[in-house]
């Protein structure tokens, strides 16, 4: 097994864990569901980047870009889904149907993927051997859009953390929020120079950056108490008063 084979098996281990610890130690909290989704599809992407960089057989590539490529798809709108449950956001808790479009072209995008022989719009070619070159060498338009798609996503969830930062009055609820907005956008900082051939050596770093972004999410939720509580809106506080 390669090394980033180890640090992807470590990390689905991991994360397999914070996702039981999680389910059983929140059962009564609002953040359960979102969190969970975030932990559980983060497990699904990386389990399937590890098959992908085994390489070992055909089938078993293929197998992993489906499998990773499902988690990837998911984990933009779980990621919108925590920000807006976390932040309590009034315009996607009115209008809950915007949630649900978030989701809608991660799955055009997947259904490309499992057409992609007849179209090559999502790749130029899914065999072993092209996959293990740069994401510039394969990537179809599809891929491409469906990336940045992902990537607005994520840096539109650390925002609305970043903003509940500056509106609370609490510095521990200051520090809580970006250190849980940079706890996501660290790894899809090392996905989208892993897939844009920015790095100057060839080892993939994401399933260990991702391994310590489990790591980070587990040690706020422990030292912050995350799941214990919902942070209060400041529209709450007014209909309150």
């Amino acid at each position: 097994m390669t090394g980033v084979g180890v640090h992807a098996f470590v990390t689905v281990l991991l994360g397999s864990a914070a996702f039981l610890w999680v389910a059983r130690r929140a059962r009564s909290s609002e953040l359960r569901r979102p969190v969970l989704a975030v932990l559980g599809f983060l497990v699904v992407w990386i389990g399937g980047r590890g098959l992908l960089e085994s390489g070992s057989s055909e089938a078993i590539v293929r197998a992993g870009v489906l499998i990773s490529y499902l988690g990837a798809c998911a984990l933009g709108p779980s990621w919108i889904y925590l920000a807006a449950r976390f932040t309590r956001s009034a315009l996607l808790e009115r209008q809950p149907g915007l949630l649900v479009a978030t989701g809608v072209p991660p799955a055009i995008a997947y259904l490309a993927l499992l057409t992609n022989d007849g179209h090559r719009l999502w790749a130029h070619s899914l065999s072993a051997e092209t996959l293990q070159q740069s994401a510039r060498e394969w990537g179809g338009p599809i891929f491409w859009m469906a990336l940045a798609w992902q990537l607005m996503l994520v840096v539109l969830g650390a925002t609305m953390f970043l903003q509940h930062a500056s509106r609370s009055l609490s510095r521990a609820q200051q520090r809580r929020s970006r250190m849980i907005a940079l706890t996501a956008l660290v790894p899809v900082g090392a996905t989208m120079t892993r897939y844009l051939d920015l790095l100057p050596f060839q080892s993939n770093p994401v399933p260990l950056i991702s391994g310590l972004a489990i790591a980070a999410i587990i040690a706020l939720a422990v030292r912050y108490r995350l799941l214990d509580f919902l942070p209060l809106a400041r529209r709450d506080v007014i209909d309150a008063i």
